[in-house]
């Protein structure tokens, strides 16, 4: 079985998506978001 991942890992994995989302959805309204599903669901996903 494998090793679950320390908290500081999994927090840090999770700062990183935020800056990758934050980066890639700058501009943007809410609803340029949810209208496209796509791009809403790869930033559910990593969250």
């Amino acid at each position: 079985m494998r090793e679950q991942p320390k908290d500081r890992n999994r927090l840090q994995h999770i700062l990183e998506a935020i800056d990758v989302i934050l980066g890639r959805c700058k501009g943007m309204k809410r609803e340029d978001l949810t209208a496209d599903k796509v791009l809403f669901g790869g930033i559910v996903y990593p969250l």
